[in-house]
This record gives C-alpha cells, sequence and structure tokens, in this order.
C-alpha cells in the first residue's frame, strides 16, 4: 500500500478487511492537514521501515526458560509476526503495525522485518558493566550483526530532515531498529549493572555504528533505535506494550505525567493511562486526543472557549474509531484544558473500560513541551491512611491503605501513584511514593486492589453519581492542573453532565457559568472564586485540611476560599459554609456574602474569616455566623479582624 492508497483510504472512509487485519470505518474523513515537522525523531506519516534484533545474554546468566523463546535459541521467535507486519499493507489484528496504522487514521504506516539470527553476547554481564553497560552491549550487537552481510541497511534509511521538515531522502543514518533482549540484564555484585534495565530505554546507547556502504547506526539517545528487556520471558502483550511505549517517545518525545517543574506529581509512574506514552499495563494502549491534535493525525471536533461559549448539548461517537472529541479551554488560567472523549472498546486495542462504554476526561496542563495529562477520575479522589505493609492474596508484601475523606480539588484517584509522608517527618520526599500495586482496606471487608494504572471506574456514565462532573462533584472542576509549585485552584463554573448513552454515542450537556453548589461538598488547598457562588438550599460546603500533598517539602494544605473583588456567595436557606481548623474565607474588597433563611457561616476552633462586616449580608434574622459557639446576627454588632472574629 503506497502513500496515496492510505490518503484515499481516509477521504473515502475505506473498511480496510484483508486476512489476519482488523481495521475499522472511518466514519467521518479527517481533512485535517499534515504537517510535515511532526514526529521528534520518526516521522508520523507515510511509511516507517524497522529492523527487529534479538539478542540473550550467555546462558549461565538467563534467568528463566520459556518455551516462546527457549534459552540458547538460533532463530529469532515467531510471536514477533504478530506484533510488526512484514508488510505495509498485511496488519495482523492486535499487532503493533494495525495500532499505529489506526491510531493515526492511516496515516502511519509501520511494517518491518525480524533478524531471523538470534545474536548471543560474547562475554558476561560483569565485562560489560565495566566497559560501560549498554554501550558495549549495541556496539558488539550491530558490529555481529553487519558482519553476517544479511541485512540490506539501505532499506532502513529512507528519511531526513530538510529545514525541520520530514522529507524521504536517505541521510546515511538507519531509520529505526528495535532491539529485543529475552531476559532482563543480569545483576553485577547484587545490583543493575547500569538503569533504564526494567523495562526498556528510548535509545540503543553507542556511538556512530558503521555497517557498511557509508551507513551508520547512531546509538544516541532517541536516534536511531530502542531497546526492551524480557521479550522473552515476559507476555506477547506485556512486549507489545513495551515497544509501543518507547516508540512513542520518538513520536511525542515526553512522558505525559506531571514532569512539570522536575518534581513529578501524583500519577508519576501511570504517563496519563493511555496514548503514545501511556504505561505498560495502563487501562488502554489506544490513542489520545492530545495525540492526535500534537501528532497532525486529527483535529479535535470541537473547541469550546468557556468564557464567550453558551452552554450547549452535543453528541459524541467512539473517539479511537472516529476521533470524535471536545476540547474546553479551561478560563482565568493559562494552558490548561478539558478533553473529553466517549470509549465504546469498539477498537482491540481500547480496553479503557472492558465492561461499559463511557465518557473520559483528560485534563490537560500546558500545550507543548513537558506537559501533563491527567485524568478526571469519576470514582473521585481521596485521602488515604498508610496502615502497614504485608502480604496480599495476589502479589507479595505490599502496602495496604484505608480510604479516608473526600478530597474533590487535591485528593488521590485509584489511578495515582499515592505519595504519603511515611516517615512522618512532616514532608514529601521521592522516597515516600507509594508505587502499585496498593490494596485499600474497609474495616472487615476484603481487601481491594487499587489499580494505579486505571480501571473503568474512572469513566462518566448514566450512573447517579457517576454522570456529573462539576464544582461540587468529586472529583471537582477546579483548575489546578497539578501544577507542583503553584497548586492554587481557580474554580472555572464549567459543568460536564452525561444525558443519554446509545450503543455507539453519548449526549452531553456542557455549561460554562455553573457555579452552583448542588450536593455538600469539601474542599481544600488554595481556592480562588471570580465569580457568584451560590449554595443551594440544605448544602454544606466545607472548607477543610487536605490528607494529601500536592508538592514535594510542602505541609498538608488547609482550605482556603479567597472571594475576588465584585465576586460573592449566596448561602441558601437552611445551607451552611465551615470553616475547619487552619482554613479561612477571605473576602477582598468588594465582595458581598449574603445568607438566606437559617444560613450559617460555622467557624471552627482554628478557623478564620477574614471580612468587613459591611460585606455580610444577613437575608433573615434566623441567618448567623458561629464562632467558638457565639452567634452573631443582624442585631449584634459585628466587628472580624484578621486573628479572629468576636462579638463586642
Amino acid at each position: 500500500m503506497n502513500y496515496l492508497t492510505v490518503i484515499l483510504g481516509i477521504v473515502l472512509g475505506l473498511h480496510l478487511n484483508v486476512e489476519g487485519q482488523q481495521f475499522y470505518r472511518f466514519e467521518k474523513p479527517d481533512s485535517t492537514p499534515i504537517d510535515y515537522s511532526k514526529g521528534f525523531n520518526i516521522p508520523v506519516f507515510d511509511t516507517l521501515r524497522v529492523l527487529y534484533l534479538c539478542v540473550q545474554f550467555r546462558s549461565e546468566e538467563e534467568k528463566e526458560e520459556h518455551s516462546r523463546w527457549p534459552i540458547g535459541s538460533q532463530k529469532a521467535p515467531d510471536f514477533l509476526k504478530k506484533i510488526v507486519s512484514p508488510t505495509p499493507d498485511h496488519f495482523p489484528t492486535g499487532s503493533l503495525s494495525a495500532h499505529f496504522y489506526e491510531a493515526s487514521f492511516g496515516r502511519m504506516v509501520y511494517y518491518g522485518e525480524v533478524f531471523q539470527d538470534v545474536i548471543t553476547l560474547d562475554s558476561l554481564m560483569e565485562y560489560y558493566h565495566i566497559k560501560g553497560g549498554y554501550t558495549a552491549i549495541t556496539e558488539e550487537v550491530i558490529k555481529k550483526v553487519a558482519a553476517t552481510g544479511k541485512v540490506n541497511w539501505k532499506l532502513y534509511d529512507q528519511w531526513g530532515r530538510q529545514e525541520k521538515n520530514w522529507v524521504k531522502k536517505p541521510d546515511k543514518i538507519i531509520d529505526h531498529i528495535v532491539l529485543l533482549f529475552r531476559d532482563s540484564p543480569p545483576k553485577v555484585n547484587s545490583k543493575y549493572g547500569w538503569t533504564g534495565t526494567s523495562a526498556g530505554i528510548a535509545a540503543l546507547h553507542g556511538g556512530m555504528m558503521p555497517v557498511g556502504d557509508s551507513l551508520f547506526v547512531h546509538g544516541g539517545s532517541l536516534m536511531s533505535g530502542l531497546i526492551v528487556n524480557g521479550a522473552g520471558t515476559l507476555s506477547e502483550q506485556t512486549t507489545l506494550e513495551y515497544i509501543k511505549h518507547e516508540t512513542g517517545h520518538f513520536l511525542t518525545l515526553w512522558h505525559y505525567s506531571a514532569t512539570n517543574d522536575n518534581l513529578g506529581g501524583p500519577d508519576l509512574n501511570a504517563h496519563g493511562g493511555w496514548g503514545m506514552a501511556s504505561a505498560s499495563g495502563s487501562s488502554s494502549i489506544c490513542v489520545n486526543s492530545w495525540d492526535r491534535d500534537f501528532l497532525s493525525w486529527g483535529k479535535f471536533s470541537h473547541i469550546f472557549r468557556a468564557e464567550k461559549d453558551s452552554n450547549c448539548e452535543i453528541t459524541l461517537t467512539d473517539f479511537v474509531t472516529t476521533g470524535a472529541s471536545v476540547k474546553i479551554i479551561i478560563p482565568n488560567v493559562e494552558q490548561q484544558y478539558y478533553l473529553l472523549e466517549f470509549h465504546n472498546n469498539k477498537s482491540v486495542f481500547d480496553h479503557v473500560d472492558s465492561t461499559l462504554p463511557a465518557l473520559f476526561i483528560l485534563h490537560q496542563t500546558g500545550d507543548r513541551g513537558p506537559h501533563h495529562l491527567d485524568v478526571e477520575e469519576a470514582d473521585g479522589r481521596y485521602d488515604y491512611q498508610a496502615l502497614e505493609k504485608k502480604p496480599t492474596v495476589c502479589c507479595g508484601n505490599h502496602w495496604h491503605m484505608r480510604k479516608l475523606s473526600s478530597n474533590p480539588l487535591l485528593g488521590f484517584g485509584d489511578r495515582d501513584a499515592v505519595f504519603l509522608d511515611k516517615d512522618l517527618n512532616g514532608r514529601l520526599d521521592r522516597n515516600d511514593v507509594l508505587g502499585a500495586p496498593v490494596f485499600m482496606v474497609e474495616g472487615d471487608q476484603p481487601e481491594e486492589l487499587i489499580h494505579y494504572l486505571g480501571d473503568g471506574g474512572d469513566g462518566f456514565t448514566t450512573e447517579d453519581g457517576r454522570n456529573d462532573f462539576g464544582i461540587d462533584t468529586n472529583p471537582a472542576s477546579g483548575s489546578n492542573g497539578k501544577y507542583l509549585r503553584h497548586p492554587i485552584t481557580e474554580l472555572n463554573g464549567i459543568r460536564v453532565k452525561v444525558l443519554a448513552m446509545y450503543p455507539d454515542s453519548i449526549r452531553l450537556a456542557l455549561r460554562f457559568n455553573d457555579y452552583t453548589i448542588e450536593r455538600s461538598v469539601r474542599w481544600s488547598g488554595d481556592i480562588r472564586l471570580r465569580d457568584s457562588l451560590h449554595i443551594n438550599s440544605g448544602k454544606i460546603l466545607e472548607l477543610v485540611m487536605s490528607g494529601s500533598f500536592m508538592r514535594m517539602q510542602d505541609t498538608f494544605p488547609a482550605g482556603h476560599l479567597r472571594v475576588d473583588s465584585l465576586a460573592s456567595i449566596y448561602i441558601g436557606k437552611g445551607s451552611s459554609l465551615v470553616i475547619n481548623r487552619k482554613c479561612s474565607l477571605m473576602a477582598s474588597a468588594g465582595a458581598h456574602i449574603y445568607l438566606d433563611k437559617n444560613a450559617s457561616i460555622k467557624i471552627e476552633k482554628g478557623g478564620r474569616l477574614l471580612a468587613e462586616p459591611s460585606q455580610l449580608h444577613f437575608l433573615h434574622r434566623s441567618a448567623k455566623v458561629v464562632d467558638k459557639n457565639l452567634e452573631i446576627s443582624p442585631k449584634r454588632k459585628l466587628k472580624i479582624s484578621s486573628r479572629s472574629t468576636d462579638v463586642r
């Protein structure tokens, strides 16, 4: 299949279906212009021909036998034929070739050959450890393969750069090699010989290695290829996911996980859940809408600017196979967006939720460069308590946790790699990261595995409690975006509600100025209100201490709500605004707070209400401010200081 055929397939919406191949009809032809500069070090359009090389350590250093790739094999294992297609027009179902074709809407054709001889290393690991680790190994492997004379290296030098754009013109550097090790590197002196040995790395290591015909393999980071370990001892699916992840770096460069400020973040290990750079074991390996937009594979079908657009209803079809998606530009902050995707499992690569169709909401922080994609999980964010590390039913000794109170702005979801102050030193260090698996226990209930790489509970459906994402839900539509040095939540008034779900689509209501508290909610952290907040009758808004960290070397943040000038809070009939210990409510000059019948502001010991008396408006005699069991009503003179609220 040549590139013209691929493009025609997109434009005409062809349903390709040949033996051993499964694709889906492109229901909406995509007219997105190709950006010929995209792809960090491989092109994201046309064809990419890849060479797979298989390597094993010396038999005495191989740790685990497996029938798929026996120790001492001389020929490459057959299962690799299920991962990479040898032709550009016939893709095995579930292969990596099919994955990139589907993700790119046919724009990227990934195929290649598996070198049939397994390369066995000459020396033991201790030798390579002294000689520089992967560098020494890669140079030996490339030299041995080149010496066989069995590779036509010119087939793998098709691309070069010209004024930042990709051109199909050889540049004397081999385009892409996948170096697969049968096992993971043996240990040296009880430690691994070098870093990057657990799964893979987006580099071959080594220098400029000649392979004949004036061609070179460039071993540098993100240059001529990648390394994956354990291809003969791990499952076929895990191997595919490792290769997909490392290849993703050549496309988009970055992980998705809180690389802002180089401090890591709540889902440091989860890599954003799904997409080109998602981790092995994530809830899905499918493409995400940020990937497609960035790589010019497809643009968002709807883009809304929250401060300008009107409320509306929209229908989304399956994201993976049709490209339907929404980007909401969050107001009052720079470079923060909600990305909406409907997943109904039509794609063999899409198992974000393996049981039900659902809407998934990604929270993007940053346009380009190191950015962050977090998942707004429908099953909520909470504070957790670490109990102890003890045996589990499946996975050896691991931490057990207890779920505490809801924390919709700053808490952890079960997708996150949880941080806890394990040594109780009052700050968060890198050794306080609890990686998966983590088990949650609730009283005498059976232990439950927290799926830190995601599960179907993260999706929004028509089910009550999972059908709404707004200012008063858990999670809440605040815009802190996991910026680690600036954990300030701007209340943004965005609400996304699931109205109906059908076999192939979902109906949503989008609201862009909804500052209504329709259910009781707890807020932590530094919160800013620029609009008019309305607490409905009988509801409670609590400002509370967080039990979760937002950044390294930080204390648990209290709830501090700042009401900006010209903004207001209306506390409805029978409703309460509770300011707990160490928390505060500060009304800027020009802000106002209104209390209706039986409404109250309750200030717990250690809480603070910072406002002028003229800013409080009692709309009924029963409205009150309660501070240390003292009632302040319209008949009493109210004096508010910077330290406390007193009656004089």
